[in-house]
């Protein structure tokens, strides 16, 4: 399989719901109902790690680039474990309200 191939394989199944470590818990739940018990909590286990790094990373009066790189990779992890999970966002379960409904 080619770089190209690779990349393209990876774009198809990247996630493209909102910011997980910004959602309410509720939405959370919501989100990852579907899933076993053991899949929650391993995206619960790693949503909690990136929520975690990138608290410590912006926390701190400077951002270092070890910071910020752990949390990128936290982030990363679990972005991509949704997308092989194969999670979607049920927009339609939260009406929208104000200037977007």
């Amino acid at each position: 399989m080619s770089q190209v191939d690779r990349k393209k394989q990876a774009h198809s199944r990247s996630y493209s719901g909102p910011n997980p470590i910004r959602m309410s818990d509720q939405e959370w739940s919501v989100m990852i109902s579907a899933l076993s018990n053991e899949q929650k909590e391993l995206l619960s286990e790693l949503r909690h790690r990136a929520q975690c790094c990138t608290q410590m990373a912006v926390s701190g009066p400077q951002p270092t680039a070890v910071t910020l790189e752990v949390a990128e990779t936290a982030m990363d992890a679990l972005l991509r474990k949704l997308a092989d999970m194969e999670v979607k966002f049920p927009f339609e379960r939260f009406p929208l309200s104000g200037s977007y409904a």
